[in-house]
């Protein structure tokens, strides 16, 4: 991974990475939940 400038931010910063199994224990509701909050956040890191 790359250096970056100070105050910068990137998906990574702000997402949650599941394993396999971990996703597989999420109920069909919070998988929908997560991909929103995902979904939000990287339209918000495009749009800075």
């Amino acid at each position: 991974m790359e250096p970056k400038p100070p105050n910068q931010i990137s998906l990574a910063d702000v997402t949650v990475q599941f394993s396999q199994e971990e996703w597989q224990m999420l109920s069909r509701s919070q998988r929908q939940l997560y991909w929103e909050v995902t979904t939000d956040n990287f339209s918000s890191l495009s749009f800075l």
